[in-house]
């Protein structure tokens, strides 16, 4: 812990416990003095404080809200109706500062009192305060509360005095006096985690909130009475301190005083990772200018936590269960482990553990391996020269995931570069389409791109003929696509070969290339081809040449095309069987 003594030189000008200073009664308006603009002096005195806030356990000492000498007070004259008829500001006179810091004297020179004034409401502005005032109010927005220097800059001093208190003295000056006190008070937290070590600064995130939202995240005063501005809403602030071998943080946070902080709650984010306790305080509502010790043990938040791994058998560490241990066919959890069994069903498969405390563990163990075996391809065929299967729409193919013809690294036109790792039969005879499946585990998303080749050498021979999968390009209107397309495209540019990607749904059970039939839906781009209209994919296809040379010359019309836009469904997609 700092040294008192240091802490105090430091936030002496606004830290302290003082009395609740009650508001001025309605008065009706007495004499105020004649003659305008004349010089006014008000004696400003701190309440005596009921709790002096102290930073170190059973500290002795505390500290009490002392004049430094550039202070200011923000006055309102006040009406008989609570209308605001006028404001002053009066600047501290820093020689008249007490002995013990507590009175001092705010002058100024041209003051008029408005007709009608029947009390004079005063708010202290320190120098390092946070509070706004304007037209009379006093706004402080505690939502965001960075230390403990900051919580106390957002305290509101409050203090009132009737205008028939404001006399003449003999030298024609006005003379009042007026006793300030806090109208907000502080939560002093001490947070103590089952499991990590905090750190001090926006690592640690703690928020103030309840369920019924009655707390004040934001309260302008006009006098003592809440404006129509003030607002609710959670609280933010973060640790003044830490002690890492106690694993406790230390925080406070300014509160609006009279705000009902029943069901409240702390919740606490710490390196992606969620705690909370329940606030229970013993009063509801709490003292203004008084300091509440709020000392919690933390528990782990129920959090949902999913991964992504691949089928070999494998754990991680889980702390999410609070020591329950539980077991669902492939997937445990035993202490702080959780754990898998290698996946050998030949299919993405997921487990999912609920735990009494709310959390939950959700883990899918997916692989290239899980994309092999028998699909269904939905699609829509065109039938052109040599085709192998007549045009129909829609039209659903079986065919075969396996292994690829050739697995090697190629970087496609944007520089990635893509092996592919599955081959596709069942399309054209006997023809192999290469693929690439991709798995992003910590995004938990998966693709699969079809390996469109038509560089010269890499046909395959079919009854006689040299056959090529090919990109079908079309050109891209507002939401759809039309003419001119290409279906007979063999020269793509720069490489002369492209993958056509597939979206793997949510179940794992299909991917699909969706139809362009919303403003969302986006074609792929064949970014290499030589015209930048007409390249938007809209499909594959295959066509034939009688030498193994895919030219504008030894191809001159499509065998098969595959078309995104079978009818009845959003996409050309395949379906595990």
């Amino acid at each position: 812990m700092e040294d008192i003594t240091m802490k105090k030189s430091i936030i002496s000008i606004i830290i302290v416990a003082a009395a609740l200073v009650g508001c001025a009664k309605e008065v009706a308006p007495n004499a105020v003095p004649e003659n305008e603009g004349q010089k006014l002096v008000i004696t400003a005195t701190l309440g005596e404080p009921q709790t002096r806030l102290a930073y170190e356990e059973n500290a002795d000492k505390g500290y009490t809200a002392t004049f430094a000498g550039n202070e200011r007070i923000q006055l309102s004259f006040v009406g008989a109706d609570n209308a605001v008829l006028g404001t002053k500001v009066l600047g501290i006179d820093s020689y008249s500062v007490s002995d013990d810091k507590r009175t001092a004297r705010f002058q100024t020179t041209d003051v008029v009192i408005p007709e009608g004034a029947s009390k004079i409401d005063a708010y202290l502005d320190f120098s390092a305060s946070k509070v706004t005032f304007a037209d009379g109010k006093a706004t402080s927005d505690l939502s965001l509360q960075t230390d403990v220097k900051d919580a106390h800059a957002h305290h509101i001093l409050f203090g009132s005095t009737n205008v028939s208190d404001v006399k003449t003295d003999e030298n024609g000056v006005a003379v009042a006096k007026i006793k300030f006190g806090y109208k907000t008070a502080l939560l002093r937290f001490k947070l103590t985690f089952p499991d990590v070590k905090p750190i001090v600064g926006s690592n640690t995130v703690i928020k103030l909130s309840n369920a019924g939202n009655t707390i004040h995240n934001k309260i302008s005063l006009a006098g003592c009475a809440l404006d129509e501005t003030s607002s609710f809403g959670e609280i933010v602030f973060y640790p003044e301190s830490v002690d890492t071998t106690t694993k406790t943080a230390t925080a406070v946070a300014c509160v609006w005083a009279e705000d009902n902080f029943k069901d409240s709650k702390i919740d606490v984010e710490l390196m992606e990772e969620g705690y909370t306790i329940d606030l229970a305080l013993k009063k509801e509502t709490l003292e203004a200018g008084k300091v509440y010790d709020v000392t919690r043990t933390l528990k782990v938040k129920p959090k949902k936590v999913v991964i992504w791994v691949n089928d070999e058998a494998g754990s991680i560490d889980f702390t999410k269960n609070e020591g329950e241990n539980k077991t669902a066919d492939w997937l445990s959890v035993n202490g702080n482990t959780a754990s898998w069994s290698a996946n050998t069903t030949g299919k993405p498969r997921t487990a999912v553990l609920e735990f009494t405390n709310g959390s939950v563990l959700s883990v899918t163990q997916i692989g290239v391996a899980d994309f092999k075996g028998s699909w269904d391809f939905v699609t829509k065929v065109f039938a052109g020269t040599g085709a192998v299967t007549p045009a129909a729409d829609p039209k659903t193919f079986t065919v075969t995931i396996g292994e690829p013809r050739v697995a090697e690294p190629l970087t496609d036109a944007t520089g990635d570069s893509h092996t592919n790792n599955i081959g596709i039969t069942g399309l054209f005879g006997e023809a192999v389409l290469d693929g690439c499946v991709e798995i992003d585990y910590e995004a938990m998303t998966a693709k699969v791109g079809l390996f469109l080749d038509t560089r010269d050498g890499a046909g395959q021979e079919v009854s006689g003929k040299y056959v090529a999968f090919f990109p079908g390009l079309c050109t891209m209107t507002d939401t759809a696509w039309g003419k001119p397309w290409i279906y007979t495209e063999t020269e793509q540019g720069n490489p002369d070969y492209s993958w056509m990607w597939f979206t793997v749904d949510e179940e794992l059970n299909s991917f699909t290339y969706k139809n362009r039939t919303s403003a969302d839906i986006m074609f792929q781009i064949l970014n290499q081809y030589s015209s930048q209209t007409m390249n938007a994919i809209c499909g594959f296809g295959t066509v034939l040449s009688n030498t193994n040379v895919f030219t504008h010359e030894t191809v001159t019309a499509y065998a098969n095309f595959f078309q995104c836009n079978p009818k009845g469904y959003t996409g050309e997609f395949f379906e595990r069987k």
